[in-house]
């Protein structure tokens, strides 16, 4: 039954990796111009960063249009600690900022890839792989429960999904993220759980709400079992401390 179930996640898995593939092949060829470094849709209105200008980083919209909001959380991704020139390019520092998820984890991957600086393109496959990784566990954890692999496949191929990772926006990475944390939480995994809900809310600031709501529900959960399980033994004592009375009483 567990072979089956990830027989069937991994399905859905490479299914959810084709219609991507697809999507940002056509949207490259047709809407990029062949480029798919400018998926982040960059703009000479905000310009970019020296340094990935000096690789040769080429800005996409030419004329007075702003661009996407892609293109600042790329530029975060080759300055995650704001120690360069990255905050004059972006038009909120501080909001952009905290949403530094997927900017990390793409510094990361490329420093493990023994790259200088985010490419393009592996800032995009950071992106898709966070994607695949959660509709893998997702979809584990919905077969292994008898529901099959399926429904996860309503999240990884939404538009909502698939335009964000068009366009570098690190909404679907925000929700990949707290897919995996969820999956983790239910399977009672803490420190998991901690570390990918933490890089969800790094990634989108609102989804502080799931381990704050997740965090208020156990607590009340444990102060009702700890109610039941007190009101449990002091029935208890109290039919006890009876019973002896009862019995002394009768001089037994």
């Amino acid at each position: 039954m567990k072979a089956q179930g990830l027989g069937r996640a991994v399905l859905v898995t490479v299914l959810t990796a084709i219609v991507c593939a697809v999507a940002m092949t056509f949207y490259a060829n047709n809407i990029l111009e062949g480029h798919l470094d400018s998926h982040v849709l960059s703009a000479r209105f905000f310009g970019a960063p020296k340094a990935v200008l000096d690789h040769g980083f080429k800005l996409f919209y030419q004329g007075e249009q702003a661009g996407w909001d892609g293109q600042f959380y790329y530029y975060i991704a080759n300055d995650p600690l704001a120690l360069r020139d990255t905050a004059g390019h972006l038009d909120a520092n501080a909001y952009r900022y905290q949403r530094v998820g997927l900017p990390l984890l793409a510094w990361i991957a490329s420093r493990v890839s023994g790259a200088d600086w985010v490419s393009p393109v592996v800032y995009y496959l950071t992106n898709l792989s966070i994607v695949l990784v959660a509709t893998l566990i997702g979809g584990v954890y919905f077969a292994r429960r008898g529901y099959g692999a399926w429904p996860v496949l309503a999240w990884s191929l939404s538009l909502g999904v698939q335009l964000t990772l068009l366009n570098g926006l690190p909404d679907a990475a925000a929700d990949a993220l707290l897919v995996i944390a969820l999956v983790f939480h239910f399977r009672r995994s803490l420190w998991p759980f901690a570390v990918f809900s933490t890089l969800a809310v790094l990634s989108r600031e609102a989804y502080v709400l799931f381990p704050i709501l997740i965090a208020l529900f156990d607590w009340a959960a444990f102060v009702g079992f700890d109610r039941t399980t007190l009101g449990d033994r002091t029935r208890r004592s109290m039919a006890l401390r009876s019973s002896l009375a009862w019995i002394g009483r009768r001089g037994w």
